[in-house]
Parts: structure tokens; sequence; C-alpha cells
């Protein structure tokens, strides 16, 4: 994956170790045996030390007050003299695996400890390390993160201070939950794991089991005990941190005392809005059942391993596991299809609108790009744009569109959605396309009867029918999974006219990248039954979440230094404006504004900072907190901002991202409408071309009173590497229910736009050769006519400002269609940073794709035993191999040939 996958990208966290479940890797993990009287050593373990004058004794202890399970325990006494001492067992790494270790110590006094694991010989890399204080009671002490090579290694502590330590129960493996045997319980709820709940008042027992009939491995598991639950919602979880771009297998043993409890077992992040990228539903019974999930988040994310337990009973819980399991996915098996065009799909939103009514004067472009599949989607094409309150039908605007598609040879896909208001079941209800429009028809009459006039139209002239647009989202679809079920049937049935030959494609209700929860429900429905193809939206770089680090200061207005100042109140405010602490401002043509700060009315119940505009003036106001930006990086935030005018606001500020020398903006979002009350304003995505000096806030337009809290800014590196665990998290849910049918991203693009040309170029061929290599079969760029600003502003645009030419992104999107299709991947091998795809097409076509995920320099890459002739680039001109041992290659894939 990615250098920075690659780099000990460190996530510390305090876990309990289970002897019974293990994947343990150290022998003599519980100090039982050995203690040879020489030194009185634990067998397997032995010490390094230098400098100073070391004095150590080794000595088993068996004394029941110093051993922290079975019988035995190691004791150290330590005097340092100034020496550097370490307390170890040699274990075999292996490249790009994530580890964790621990062990439980105490000591006679406080002292300092050092527990790592790293690398035997020279340069002696630390692939993890962190400090503990241990003292009078058992401590754990413990360490996870990434060896970035296989090597001899080793995993111990320092003792940094001189005493008594004993030692026990030790491990490192790559097991990476936390007290994964449930072996370790406090009053009842096992160690590290916790209960969430919500909408009621339930009656919850947690016990420790010890039945052997009721425990899988181990002496113990975990015994819930739901005597009252009735509406109330239950999730029995452990906090993990997901890495971006890597993939983790999770497992877990149920059983229950009857045979109707049923559990959602899944990957989501841990705050709102939840998303679930991995996941599985089942009903436990009386045995042992295993269940498993496979996936990841793109961007690195504070999670959880969770079950949802739906109903009252009894439920035993064994044997959890999480592992890394990155290297696995990085090799498979390559999607071998022959390339068809339709894996380039397009948006094309403004053609006959902005563009002019003369809709075949636009015939040249985007033709260029030689798309193969236009989606009608945001071209005014909808159910509720189609069908007027009269029961007419307009098809004019769906027949311009297609009318160009044998000039510009593509196929057309027609989303199907959304309902007109006055065939709504909830005519009021506010939704995306307006009044009504995500709601369920009232009659499902009223629905077969518009689909019905599309066939009679289009059935000769569109191939593909989606069924609705991002359902899991309740802006769009806010009916039931009886009703997607119904919708999707139904058109089913008229689409593909039972007894007919038909080319028609269904294509299912779409689900987002982080709506799996709704796409099984759709699957446990049936609904696999009534697609062709399953349809998924995949935006990379888009969104920010709640549960990742912030970089900014003081995001929360409630600085730590504050009492070193002598505030009592434990918030700092500079003198005289009111200012948060590390918050300041600029303002420009003598704007009338007060700052103030409430301890009242943040979120929940913080400290918050009240702005307020009286009198704008024609000029500005920007409230802002510096931040230092990394090259490469993409960023996304936002702020969360609470409007109290009593009004709606519009077009009263915008939320900003820019260079504090330059003034250069990287990114910003107007806010065209705020509700009154709490309003989230996010940032759009930006990945940095250098370094810099940022500087983010809110610059306000207009005449405003809000109140400010929770601004948060994301760092991170998200490549198109970084989906391949969405896609796994995907492919494993339509595995577990037997759905083998195409996956189509309907409706995505790369949101965090740098500014280099390459690298750009890069970030979109690449999204659509990952996609497609990993079994995602279209890939619908939106769109060609999106605009500078508003939500797209940092999208890759594949066109220029007036919509009619192609951006040189643009020109390297055709010349990747002209790469890619009919081509077929033979082959796929990842290296470190190195990705190398093998292709061939007819009459002897023979190439390589190539490509280097670290965007920071250019690597010479020996392809002297691929005798290829000729290197191509996606911006540029075709050159003769002159040197095949010394081939560069960087972000954007360049094609070697036997041409």
């Amino acid at each position: 994956m990615t250098r920075r996958h690659l780099s000990a990208l460190l996530i510390f966290s305090v876990f309990l170790i289970d002897i019974g479940f293990s994947s343990n890797l150290l022998l003599n993990e519980g100090f039982e045996t050995g203690y040879p009287p020489y030194d009185g050593r634990a067998e397997h373990w032995s010490k390094t030390n230098w400098g100073g004058n070391l004095d150590v004794e080794f000595r088993k202890e068996s004394n029941p007050d110093y051993v922290h399970s079975d019988n035995c325990s190691q004791k150290l006494e330590v005097t340092l003299n100034g020496a550097t001492f370490l307390y170890r067992q040699d274990v075999q790494l292996e490249k790009n695996k994530s580890y964790r270790g621990s062990f439980y110590l105490k000591s006679n006094n406080k002292m300092l400890v050092r527990v790592v694991f790293r690398k035997q010989a020279e340069p002696y890399t630390e692939y993890a390390s962190k400090t503990y204080v241990i003292n009078s009671v058992w401590r754990e002490i413990s360490v996870k993160g990434i060896a970035t090579e296989t090597t001899d290694g080793f995993f111990g502590f320092y003792v940094e201070s001189d005493g008594d330590i004993w030692i026990d129960d030790a491990y490192f493996g790559t097991n990476l939950i936390l007290n994964p045997g449930f072996e370790v319980n406090s009053g009842g709820l096992a160690a590290h794991w916790s209960k969430k709940t919500w909408n009621g008042d339930p009656v919850i027992e947690f016990r420790k089991e010890s039945e052997s009939t009721l425990v899988k491995t181990g002496d113990f598991s975990q015994q819930i005990d739901i005597e009252i639950l009735n509406t109330t919602k239950m999730v029995f979880r452990q906090d993990f941190i997901f890495e971006g771009g890597r993939t983790y297998r999770a497992k877990i043993n149920l059983k229950s005392s009857n045979d109707s409890q049923q559990v959602i077992f899944m990957f989501r992040r841990k705050a709102v809005p939840y998303e679930v990228v991995a996941i599985q539903t089942a009903e436990t019974n009386t045995n042992w059942q295993e269940l498993s999930l496979e996936g990841g988040f793109d961007t690195d994310v504070y999670g959880e391993f969770a079950i949802k337990i739906s109903n009252k009973g009894i439920l035993w819980i064994d044997d959890a596991s999480i592992e890394d399991i990155t290297d696995e996915t990085l090799n498979p098996d390559v999607n071998t299809k022959q390339i068809p065009r339709s894996l380039f799909g397009l948006h094309i939103n403004k053609w006959g609108t902005k563009l002019g009514s003369d809709v075949n004067g636009f015939q040249d472009y985007p033709g260029v790009l030689n798309f193969g599949l236009l989606r009608l989607w945001d071209t005014s094409t909808r159910w509720l744009d189609i069908e007027q309150p009269d029961g007419s039908f307009n098809f004019t605007r769906i027949s311009n569109y297609i009318n160009n598609a044998n000039t510009l040879n593509y196929q057309t896909l027609l989303t199907l959605g959304m309902t007109p208001s006055f065939v709504a079941s909830e005519p009021t209800l506010e939704c995306k396309g307006g009044a009504g429009a995500c709601s369920l028809p009232e009659d499902m009459l009223d629905w077969n009867n518009y689909v019905s006039k599309l066939y009679d139209e289009f059935n000769d002239r569109i191939r593909y029918w989606e069924i609705w647009n991002e359902v899991n989202e309740k802006r769009y679809y806010s009916g039931t999974n009886d009703g997607l079920f119904d919708l999707t049937c139904s058109a089913k049935e008229i689409l593909q006219p039972p007894g007919e030959e038909s080319s028609n494609k269904i294509l299912s209700p779409n689900f987002t990248a982080i709506g799996l929860q709704r796409m099984e429900e759709f699957l446990i429905k049936g609904g696999g039954n009534c697609v062709d193809i399953i349809s998924w939206h995949l935006y990379i770089g888009k969104y920010a979440g709640d549960g990742d680090v912030n970089i900014l200061k003081n995001g929360d207005f409630e600085s730590e230094l504050a009492p070193f100042y002598g505030y009592p109140d434990g918030f700092h405010w500079y003198s005289g404006d009111n200012r948060g602490y590390h918050w300041s401002h600029t303002h420009w043509g003598n704007p009338a504004f007060s700052i103030g700060k409430t301890f009242n009315q943040g979120i929940e119940n913080s400290k918050a900072q009240i702005i307020e505009i009286t009198n704008i003036n024609g000029g500005g106001y920007f409230y802002r907190i510096d931040a230092e930006l990394k090259k490469h990086k993409t960023y996304t935030g936002y702020i969360r901002v609470k409007n109290i005018t009593g009004n709606k606001l519009i077009n009263s500020f915008r939320i900003i991202l820019k260079d504090e020398n330059t003034g250069t903006i990287y990114s910003e979002r107007l806010i065209d409408t705020l509700k009154i009350n709490w309003n989230k304003i996010d940032l759009n995505a930006v990945t940095m071309s250098n370094d810099a000096k940022g500087q983010f806030g809110l610059q306000f337009e207009s005449n405003v009173k809000v109140i400010i809290d929770n601004a948060y800014l994301n760092e991170d590196e998200n490549l198109p590497e970084d989906q391949i665990p969405l896609i796994i998290g995907v492919k494993d849910l339509l595995k577990k229910y037997n759905v083998h049918k195409p996956i189509w991203n309907t409706e995505g693009a790369y949101c965090a736009k740098t500014n280099s040309l390459d690298l750009n170029i890069g970030l979109m061929a690449r999204s659509y050769i990952i996609q497609w290599a990993y079994g995602i079969e279209n890939f619908s760029w939106y769109a060609w006519d999106i605009g500078g600003d508003g939500n797209h502003s940092n999208y890759i645009r594949l066109s220029t400002d007036d919509y009619r030419s192609p951006t040189d992104e643009g020109l390297a999107y055709a010349t990747l269609v002209d790469w890619l299709v009919d081509a077929s991947f033979t082959s796929k091998v990842v290296d470190d940073n190195i990705w190398r795809i093998h292709l061939e097409k007819e009459n002897g076509y023979q190439g390589y794709l190539l490509w280097d995920t670290d965007t920071d320099d250019y690597y010479c890459y020996d392809a002297s035993s691929l005798n290829m002739n000729r290197k191509l680039i996606l911006h540029g001109e075709p050159a003769s191999i002159t040197d095949p041992s010394c081939v560069m290659i960087g972000p954007s894939p360049i094609l070697i040939d036997n041409q």
C-alpha cells in the first residue's frame, strides 16, 4: 500500500491478553517453565544490555501475590547504574503485517518501562514503542504497529529506572482485538468491552460465564442476559482504530438460549453517522456459530467492532479476533474479463440548459472522452420531472440525451426515482428533490404506470435501469425495506416481461459505500433476485468523520493550557475581544462585529464562541485558526454552527482553508442556507501539493448571529488504493448472500484535487484501474460539467469552465479509455508502493501498467525482464524505451508495451 501505511504508523491502546484464545507467537508466554539455576531466566526469554554497570537478578516467582495467572511469574531485580537494559524474546516479523504485543507488569515502586518491537540488526528499526509508569498494581503495557519488512525481530521492554519488576502473561501476535477470549471480567462486563443502549430502559445483565458447555475456548465467555428490551436498541462493542486503506478480517463466536436471537455483526464508525463498511446479520441458536467480516475504511477512523442485539434472551460470546489482512488483498487474482467501454461512465448534467437549447450543437464534447455510458441523474430526468399533475409525461429531456447516444457512442443508464409530490405517500416531507420526493408512492399503481410509460417509450433505446438513488440516505429515500423491495421487483416485471427476450438490465437501488446496512436489509428480503447488477457509490477523498484525529489545537474551544495562565474555568479567552485561545480573525471593509463566549450553549453543554455581525458594511470577517498543512496530505474538516438569528441564513458565509502567507484558497464552500439551530458545515476535501501554513475558519459575508463549536480538521493520505477495503466489504457482504452479480459504481469521483497536474491525472486514472482490477465493472464519473465552486470545487475536473472543452485531466481520461478498452488484465503484482498490472489485447499486444503510490518522488524501475519497447504517458507523446533498466515511474500510471 502507500508508504504512509508501510511506515510505522502507530496506534497505541491498552488491551488484555487472553491465553485461552490467541495467535500468540511467543513461547513460554506465561513464564511457567525454564528458570535454569545459573541465572533464573524463564525459558526462551533473554536480555540485552550495553553501557554503564548493570546489576540485574532473575528469579522464578511463585508467591500468588506476585503471579498474575497460573503458577509462576518472572521477577527482575534491576539496578541500572547508567546501563541500558532490554528484556525480550526473538520473533519473526513479516512485511506489512500489523502486530500487537503486551506484558502484565507490577513493581515494588514507581518505575519507567518502554515496551517495543523492533528489528534485531542494524539499523534496529523500531516499529512500535510506548513508555509506561508501573507500580505495585498489575498493569498491562502494550503496543501496536506495522512491520515494514520481513526480518528477525524481537519483542520486549526497556527498564528505564531501578527497582523490582514482576512479569507475566505476555502476548505478541496478529490478533488486534483486546481481551479476545473474555477471560478478564469486571463486574460481569468483560474488560475493554462496553455497551450502548438507546430508545428505552432495558433490563440487561452481564455475567462472567464459566460453565464448560457455554465456553468456546479458555476458561470464560461473556454472557449477556436481556430480560426486557422492547423498543430499545443495544450494541455490545469494543473501540477500534481502523487505519485508512487497510483491510481487516474479524471473527466472533456466539450461541444463544433459543433459536430466535438476532444479532448484527459490523465494522462501523463510533460517532454519527455510524457508517457501516462490513456487516453480517445472523440468527443465533443453541450451538456455537462463528460470524466473520472483511473490510475497512479508506481513511483513518475511530470506529468499533460491534454486535447489535435485537431481541431478548441469553447470548454467550467468545473468541473474538481482528487481523490485518491487507497483504492478502493486495495480490489476489485480478479481474481478467475484457474491459468494456461501459466501464467508463459519465454524468453530463447541463446539456440543453446552461449550455443552450441546441443539444446537437455539443456533440463534439464531451465525445472526445470516448466514454461508454451516460447516467441520467441530476439531469432533470427524474420521475418528478417527467410526470405532470394531469397524468401526462414529458420525455423531451430524456430523448435529447438519448438522441446523442448514436453520435457519441454511449449507452444510457436511467435512474428511476424520485416521487412527484402529487402521488407521494408523504407529500409534505422535506426531501432532496423537493416535498415528498424521497417518500414511497401512495399507490404502487402509480409507480407501475410510470415505469410502464418509460418502457413503452424507451425499451429499445435505454438498456440500463437503476431503481433509485442512494437509498441509505433519508433525504433520497425515506421508505421501508418492504417498499424498496416492491419498487425493485415490480419494475423488473415491467422492464423484463416474463416470457420475452429482453436486453434490459436492472440495477439495484443504489447504496453508498457507507450504506451496507441498508444493502444487507435489501438482500435479506431477496432483492438480489430481482436485479442483474448491484449499484454502489464511492466518492474518494470526500468524507470527514467525527471520530478521527483533529489536528487543530483548540477545535473544541476548551484549551487545556488555560489553568497554566490562571484561568480557573479551564477555558482561556484573549482579553479585550473574547476570542478563544489559538483563534484569531481578519476583517476588511470596516464591519461592525462582536465576539462573545458562552458556557451553556455549546455542543453537549460545552463552552463555545458567539459571533455577531451587526453591519457588514460591504466588507467581510474571517474567524480562523492556524494549521500546519503538509505536502500530499488530504484535508477534510467541518465546523458546527448554531444559527440563533431566528431566521434561516442565506448565502451568509463560507467555510475556508487557505494559505496564511499568500492568501491562496485551497478549499472553500459557500453555505447557501443555514437552518435555525445546530448545523454541521463540511469543508470540501483538498490534497496539498506543497507544505504550507494554513488558516481554517468561517468567512462571514452578511449580518449574522451564530455560535460556533467543534471545529475539526483531519489530515490523511486518501489515495485510490485506499478504497480497496471498501470494495472488499461490499463483496464480502454479497458473497454471504450468494449474490454473484456485477457491481457498478454508478456515481463517484476523486474529490480532493491537488495543484499537481501529474498527480491529479494519476489519481483519476488509478481510481478506474483499481476499481476494475477488484471487480467493479462501471465507474460513472461525476461529472463532466461540474463547476469550480460549491460542493464540487475540489473535484478533479474533466472540463473547462465553459463545459465545452476538456481539461488536461479530461484528455488523460480519453487516453486511459484508449489504453484499457478491449484489454484484459492477466496479472497484478504489488511490491511496496510499486503497482504492476499486465494487460493483453488481440493480435499479440502486450503491455504493463506501472505506477508508484508514493507521491513524494519518482522511481527508477528495472523493466529489463519485461521486454517492452515503448513508453506511453497519459498526458504527452509516446517514446521509445532506451534504457529498460531504468524506466521512470511516478504517481501517474504509465503504459509500457511491445509496439
